[in-house]
C-alpha cells in the first residue's frame, strides 16, 4: 500500500502542494488514528502529513475532514490542508495531505 500511496502523491500537480517538483525525500508511518493511518513525508524542505482513511464504515471521512479544515483554515486553529484524494484505481482509499 505504501508504494501505491507514494506513487499517487508523485503524480499530483506540484502546485497542489506549493512545490516546484514532487520528489519525495523521506516517507514513514507516523501512527494510526481513529479510522486512519498517518504518514509523514518530506519534499524539498517541506514536511507534510498524509492521512489515509481506512474506516470502511465512513468511506467519505477524508472528504468531510478536508471540507472542515478548509472552512477553519483562515482561523489559524488547524493545519493547512493541501489536497483531497478520492479513491480511484491508482489508490483505492481516500486521503488528505496536510501541512506538518
Amino acid at each position: 500500500m505504501i508504494e501505491e500511496l507514494k506513487e499517487a502523491i508523485r503524480n499530483l500537480n506540484p502546485k497542489f502542494l506549493g512545490v516546484r517538483i514532487i520528489k519525495i525525500i523521506s516517507f514513514k508511518k507516523l501512527g494510526v488514528g481513529e479510522g486512519n493511518i498517518n504518514y509523514i513525508f518530506k519534499i524539498g524542505n517541506k514536511n507534510f502529513i498524509c492521512r489515509v482513511n481506512i474506516d470502511k464504515h465512513v468511506p467519505n471521512k477524508s472528504d468531510k475532514e478536508y471540507n472542515f479544515l478548509k472552512k477553519v483554515e483562515k482561523l489559524g486553529i488547524a493545519p493547512k490542508v493541501f489536497y483531497l484524494h478520492k479513491k480511484d484505481k491508482m489508490f483505492p482509499l481516500g486521503f488528505i495531505i496536510l501541512e506538518f
